[in-house]
């Protein structure tokens, strides 16, 4: 199952015309797969099959690209990427179709925070998210809203 598609996200810049940073269509699925990754959460298969996110996680290449131009991933998070547990927890907080407190719902929140201006959306064309500069104040502050759902998930389930 597809979780999301960066690709999407790109044709989403070209359509809009938008003036993004090369890769921004990969931000969010980067940081995502960085802080899995961080938990112990990615699959041996991923891993196996696209070992540059080793390489990209020791900072020798750009995290964003590999999943862009990797054969494997093809732009695209799918569910197989992750452990049992990382499924299971992926599945329900990275979630387009439930709205409020979810994954998608946050990186939308945290480029309303970045930009924190009355004129956000027509500045943006909707997608703000796509302007927030990637780098590790982005993961820093994006991961913590992660580990926010992470840690409430797993004592719900205790």
């Amino acid at each position: 199952m597809i979780i999301d598609n960066g690709d999407k996200h790109e044709r989403k810049i070209q359509a809009k015309g938008l003036d993004c940073p090369p890769l921004s269509g990969y931000n969010h699925l980067a940081i995502y797969l960085r802080w899995a990754y961080e938990k112990g959460l990615l699959s041996e298969k991923l891993l196996k099959g696209e070992p540059r996110i080793k390489t990209a996680m020791d900072g020798e290449c750009d995290l964003r690209e590999v999943i862009a131009n990797s054969k494997y991933m093809k732009g695209k998070i799918r569910s197989s990427d992750f452990t049992e547990e990382g499924e299971v927890f992926t599945r329900f907080f990275y979630n387009f179709s439930e709205g409020i407190h979810k994954y998608p719902d946050y990186v939308d929140q945290y480029a309303k925070f970045y930009y924190y201006d009355k004129d956000y959306s027509a500045r943006f064309k909707n997608e703000a998210y796509l302007f927030v500069p990637y780098n590790e104040e982005y993961y820093f502050n994006l991961s913590r809203y992660i580990d926010v759902a992470w840690n409430e998930r797993k004592s719900s389930n205790s």
